[in-house]
């Protein structure tokens, strides 16, 4: 666990993003949801923030 979470981190600091962010991917991804429907709901969050 604490080594998945370090990994998680290294991934985030490489691609220059929140941790937490990268957390809360694994965790939708791991409900099922696909690469696509994450990107679309990012996308749909961030036009509604910017509204």
């Amino acid at each position: 666990m604490q080594q998945e979470k370090l990994l998680i981190r290294q991934k985030a600091s490489h691609y220059n993003v929140d941790p937490e962010w990268m957390e809360l991917m694994k965790e939708a991804r791991n409900m099922g949801l696909s690469k696509e429907q994450i990107r679309r709901f990012i996308k749909e969050a961030a036009m509604s923030k910017n509204t």
